[in-house]
């Protein structure tokens, strides 16, 4: 069965407590330094765009402090393992392609295939954020609570999902619009760190489902914000149940295989006990 850590993956510091507090600090400095830090950093990039700006923020903040900490608990060799990075990347490609095609198909229809992206917005919105923010919220923040530091499955999520959604608020208007925004985005954080446990702590799959959601929802121009439209949430509830109907499968799957296993085993074992013994 499926356990929460992965073997021969251990961090230095045992102490639940501390480590806990560890990747909580890493998180805020992560979240919040660039605040701090506003003033210097906008002065060194003013002749920079906004996209450009976007992407150092992301490898800086939410790339290479959480990849420093995960180095500093886990060691170099053992990273990998510990934000899900290690395995699973094909897999994690084919699956989310598959999923995402109700997407892609009903955009493309809804726009009447008219794309219309910028090389910036591309950038930015389906290769950055995607592996940037998966990174920092699900493999480190949500999987190294979970995993490693003792956290229940739901008071990891809820925190993951509450820090995702404020993120987002600010591509709100008004109150309406930012509370649609956060609750759909705190949605999508808890499907998100749900298929990341499920499918073996495989982060290459949540990167290539939130690349290829964002990419559609762009190309197709559905939406100003993450909250949508009508048609633009049918065809993404559409991915979603896709992937949670695939997802119950593998399960279900996984335990049959389990139980089959047993039986053979309670099976083999008198025999093998008799033949010791005659």
């Amino acid at each position: 069965m499926r356990t929460a850590t992965t073997a021969n993956t251990t961090p230095v510091i045992t102490n639940k407590v501390i480590l806990s507090l560890i990747i909580l600090a890493t998180y805020f400095a992560g979240q919040f330094g660039s605040g701090w830090l506003s003033p210097l950093y906008r002065h060194l990039l003013a002749d920079q765009s906004d996209a450009t700006r976007n992407v150092i923020w992301n490898v800086l903040y939410y790339g290479l402090i959480p990849l420093i900490a995960t180095v500093l608990l886990f060691g170099f060799r053992n990273t990998p393992s510990a934000l899900g990075l290690d395995k699973g990347l094909a897999k994690g490609f084919k699956v989310a392609f598959l999923v995402t095609l109700p997407m892609l198909i009903g955009y493309a229809v809804c726009s009447g295939f008219t794309i219309n992206i910028s090389a910036n917005n591309f950038y930015y919105g389906s290769i950055s954020a995607p592996i940037f923010e998966e990174l920092f919220f699900r493999a480190f923040l949500f999987g190294l609570l979970y995993r490693y530091a003792g956290w229940g499955m739901v008071p990891a999520t809820i925190l993951d999902a509450f820090v995702f959604g404020v993120i987002h608020i600010s591509q709100g208007d008004d109150f309406a619009s930012s509370a649609s925004v956060f609750a759909v985005t705190s949605a999508g954080a808890v499907w998100l760190s749900w298929m990341y446990k499920e499918w073996d702590w495989n982060l290459w799959l949540v990167v290539f489902l939130h690349a290829f959601m964002n990419l559609y929802w762009m190309l197709f121009d559905m939406a100003d914000n993450a909250a949508g439209g009508l048609w633009a949430n049918v065809f993404r509830v559409a991915t979603i149940v896709a992937c949670v109907v695939w997802t119950n499968r593998r399960i279900k799957q996984a335990r049959t295989q389990v139980q089959e296993s047993e039986k053979a085993h309670d099976v083999l074992a008198p025999k093998a006990f008799a033949g010791a013994i005659s």
